[in-house]
C-alpha cells in the first residue's frame, strides 16, 4: 500500500559486474561496471527495469584519484509511484535531498577528486574530496535531450577502516540550499 495504491508483484532479475579495483575505497587506474535487469510481474502487466553504472578511477599527482561516474536507471513502461527512481541525496545528486524529484528514468554523472590525508597503504584511511554532480529524472515518453540537468557541488570528509566506510558531504545544489549529508557502509 502506497499513496492509495494497493499492489503486489513478483520480481526476478540478474546483474553482471566487472570490477578490477584492488581497493574499492581508494581505487587507482581501475574500472567498475555494473549492468542489471529486473522483471517485475504485476497481475495486469510486466515491466522490465534496467540499471547501468560505470566508474573510472584515474591516479593523478601523487596519491590523488580522479573518479568519473555515470548512471542510468530506466524501465520499458511507466513505473508505479513506489518503484520510481528518486533524484537527490548521496546516491546520485549531493546537494539536493533524496526524493527531490521522481521519474521513470534517472540519469546521473559525477566527477570527484579524492585526496587521501593518510597513506593509501594504511589499514585506516582518512581523506577529503571535492565533487560536482549532475542528474535528472523524467517520465516515459520524454527525452533526455529535453530535460534540465540539476547540479550540485561540494566536498566530503571520509574515513575507511577495513570493512567500514563513513563520509560526511557538504554540498550546494544549484538553485537550492546547502545540505550536509552523511553516509556509511559495511563491506565483507
Amino acid at each position: 500500500s502506497f499513496l492509495g495504491v494497493d499492489d503486489s508483484f513478483t520480481q526476478a532479475g540478474f546483474d553482471v559486474v566487472f570490477d578490477n579495483r584492488l581497493d574499492p575505497v581508494l581505487a587507482r587506474n581501475a574500472v567498475y561496471g555494473r549492468a542489471a535487469w529486473d522483471r517485475l510481474s504485476f497481475a495486469s502487466e510486466g515491466i522490465n527495469r534496467t540499471e547501468i553504472e560505470g566508474r573510472g578511477y584515474l591516479g593523478i599527482l601523487g596519491h590523488n584519484v580522479l573518479v568519473l561516474r555515470a548512471l542510468r536507471a530506466d524501465s520499458d513502461q511507466r513505473l508505479p509511484p513506489y518503484l520510481r527512481p528518486l533524484l537527490g541525496g548521496v546516491a546520485n545528486l549531493r546537494g539536493l535531498g533524496a526524493g527531490t524529484a521522481v521519474g521513470d528514468t534517472l540519469v546521473a554523472g559525477s566527477i570527484e577528486l579524492l585526496v587521501p590525508l593518510t597513506s593509501p597503504l594504511r589499514l585506516v584511511k582518512i581523506g577529503v574530496s571535492v565533487f560536482t554532480d549532475v542528474a535528472t529524472v523524467y517520465d516515459k515518453g520524454e527525452r533526455l535531450a529535453d530535460q534540465a540537468l540539476r547540479r550540485g557541488a561540494g566536498g566530503t570528509v571520509w574515513f575507511s577502516a577495513a570493512f567500514l566506510r563513513l563520509n560526511v558531504a557538504v554540498a550546494h545544489g544549484a538553485g537550492s540550499s546547502t545540505r550536509v549529508q552523511a553516509g556509511g557502509g559495511l563491506s565483507f
